[in-house]
């Protein structure tokens, strides 16, 4: 599988985000593809490292105060509620990686 596929796979919610913004991320996360694994596991480490980045950009850029839920009176929105956490997927590629 490509990496791309994979990140599709193990990140969703890239389907849903710009494409160049998914394909500038790859590109970043290529350019960490370590050389000591095979060709399917550098693949695996090239996704997992681009989900962390377009995970990081979404928390670093929409909820920048931390904020988890807001009410205001009877509307209320809560955010990341069942979204995957940066630091997980940090987590994935440093356990491939090392």
């Amino acid at each position: 599988m490509s990496a791309y596929s994979l990140l599709n796979l193990f990140y969703p919610l890239s389907q849903q985000m710009p494409e160049d913004m998914v394909n500038k991320a790859l590109s970043v996360a290529d350019n960490k593809r370590p050389d000591c694994l095979s060709d399917d596991k550098q693949d695996e480490a090239v996704a997992w490292y681009a989900a962390y980045l377009l995970a990081q950009s979404i928390e670093s850029g929409v909820n920048a105060a931390g904020l988890r839920r807001e009410r205001e009176g009877d509307l209320e929105r809560e955010y990341f509620s069942g979204a995957i956490k940066a630091a997980t997927l940090n987590a994935f590629w440093r356990s491939i990686t090392s």
